[in-house]
């Protein structure tokens, strides 16, 4: 369906998400803070925000 500026698009085209590489989640590495050894990094998985988890984009295609 045209939108008001007369151009149509199609949301079925799905391209991999390039920012957690179409997994949906991705690691992080997070400060933990240990007053007797110093601290360390401890390794945790976070929902991509750009995809919102599901792995891949929805791109708009311009139909002419």
């Amino acid at each position: 369906m045209p939108d008001k500026y007369g151009k149509s698009y199609d949301w079925e085209e799905e391209v991999e998400c390039a920012e957690c590489g179409g997994e949906g989640q991705y690691e992080v590495c997070k400060p933990v803070i240990d007053y007797t050894h110093g601290g360390y990094y401890d390794n945790d998985m976070e929902e991509c925000e750009i995809c919102g988890g599901s792995g891949v984009i929805y791109q708009e295609i311009e139909e002419e």
